[in-house]
């Protein structure tokens, strides 16, 4: 890390979280076993990520550091509302427009498929490690759960494309430039930037990223 550098955006669990997705097909006998499961993934990687987070603090005590959630990944059976997929084999709601979600992965149509749902829970163990590990340390969480977004945003289940690293590059410019001003108006950042009991800031969502 460059000596003059006076910030840095920490971007880490996504391959802890992909190196642990064989816990997905595990059999258990009861919910509760599978919770604890992940459960105790989660506080292995809280653990080694509050020391990595401790060591950039001691070791450079005037960086600024904010840090991200995990995006969730878009496998091939991602459905953008998975809830609403599920109702599409009843065409009595008239409510229900199956039609958006079909366009999103044709060969699957707009069955739900379990994968996808299934990765998007167990990341929230770890995503929930990295916010309370920021929280604790009234760090600024930039949430890319609610930047990449759209299949396009990707290029490959794991990797965001050149629209979702420029809709990334973009919430941090932002992150920068509302620390350095000190700004923390909602009128901009919408509901995706607020202040928390513990001076923990979440951003990401309510941003004008196109």
């Amino acid at each position: 890390m460059p000596q003059d550098a006076t910030h840095v955006i920490l971007s880490v669990g996504g391959n802890e979280a992909l190196g642990r997705t064989e816990i997905l097909a595990e059999p258990t006998s009861t919910v509760a076993e599978g919770l604890i499961a992940l459960k105790i993934q989660r506080d292995h990687f809280y653990t080694r990520y509050q020391a990595l987070l401790d060591q950039i603090l001691t070791s450079r005590p005037n960086l600024t550091i904010l840090v991200c959630t995990v995006y969730n990944p878009r496998f091939a059976d991602f459905q953008a509302n998975p809830i609403q997929a599920q109702a599409v084999d009843n065409p009595a709601d008239p409510s229900i427009d199956s039609k958006s979600d079909a366009k999103l992965n044709p060969r699957e149509g707009a069955k739900p498929k379990p994968f996808q749902q299934a990765a998007e829970a167990g990341l929230l163990f770890f995503n929930d490690a990295i916010i309370q590990a920021a929280s604790q340390r009234s760090l600024t969480v930039i949430d890319l759960r609610q930047v990449c977004t759209e299949l396009n945003d990707f290029a490959n289940p794991i990797e965001p494309s050149d629209q979702g690293g420029k809709k990334i590059a973009k919430v941090f410019g932002y992150a920068l430039e509302s620390l350095g001003t000190g700004r923390t108006d909602t009128k901009k950042a919408g509901t995706g930037i607020s202040n928390s009991s513990t001076s923990c800031r979440l951003l990401g969502g309510g941003l004008d990223l196109s």
